[in-house]
């Protein structure tokens, strides 16, 4: 839900809800599906290189027969979320080092371009 968060800040600055729909629903939902795109690519990323080096059993809660992270285990995921994001890696197009961040915005303009019909959407390959 980390990524979801993010993308629903990106989305404010852009102001790009309104090419994707009117309706104030629209806007979180469109948040989630652009945040599904790149799931695989942070959130395996995120849990495998990252946070599963810091978390332990203390982090974690269960309810209900459920487990979830607990507060100082939200903390360490945000916090480690936001060092990713700043990560750099080589854009091929680009020619140059940017950090993934950059690249999600970059994505982003893209897709305002194809709602506003200037150019037809590539996806991101990895």
């Amino acid at each position: 839900m980390v990524y979801g968060n993010f993308y629903l800040r990106e989305e404010k600055v852009f102001r790009i809800s309104p090419y994707y729909t009117n309706s104030p629903k629209g806007s979180i939902s469109f948040s989630l599906d652009i945040a599904k795109v790149f799931k695989p690519l942070f959130v395996s990323k995120l849990i495998l290189n990252r946070v599963g080096k810091r978390l332990n059993e203390n982090l974690f809660r269960e309810n209900l027969g459920s487990i979830f992270l607990n507060e100082e285990g939200k903390k360490i995921s945000v916090f480690t979320f936001d060092q990713l994001m700043e990560q750099t890696f080589y854009h091929k197009n680009l020619k140059k080092r940017i950090p993934y961040r950059q690249l999600l915005r970059l994505e982003l303009y893209k897709l305002i371009k194809h709602f506003l019909e200037e150019q037809n959407y590539q996806s991101l390959v990895v």
